[in-house]
């Protein structure tokens, strides 16, 4: 059985808020054209928003992610079904919680919704996949 990728994970779910950048750099490219627009500016504009949403959402959400990465790296969590979600609910809940009380300025959803889907795809990328018939450890079938 292979060690824990602890150091994945961690440094995984510490760089969980930089994913919400791109997410909003495609809803500044979808919703912030006008019609008249060059192509190219809209482009640019959206990378650029993209940009500074990631270093922002790092700079604001960067504790919340660390104490969640050091969660999951002591926890460590496999991608089970139960995992993930769990994984996603808790990344959605401490955005809107840390949002609502630390540093609002989002919307509550909008920071519920990037906070559910970052750690989703992260929990996705990064877990290691459960190991065959590790559900029996510390069974009879052990000894």
């Amino acid at each position: 059985m292979s060690p824990y990728p602890r150091w994945r994970v961690f440094l995984s779910f510490l760089l969980c808020p930089v994913l919400a950048g791109p997410f909003i750099g495609v809803w500044l490219a979808l919703s912030g054209s006008q019609p008249g627009d060059e192509a190219w500016v809209v482009l640019v504009g959206s990378m650029a928003g993209a940009l500074l949403a990631a270093l922002n959402a790092l700079v604001f959400y960067g504790v919340p992610a660390l104490l969640l990465a050091l969660l999951y790296s002591v926890v460590k969590p496999t991608k089970t079904g139960l995992s993930v979600l769990l994984i996603t609910l808790l990344g959605a809940l401490t955005a809107l919680f840390w949002n609502m009380f630390v540093f609002p300025g989002l919307k509550d959803w909008a920071s519920a919704l990037l906070g559910g889907g970052t750690s989703l795809f992260m929990a996705l990328w990064a877990l290691p996949k459960q190991s065959p018939n590790s559900h029996l450890k510390g069974t009879m079938s052990d000894t």
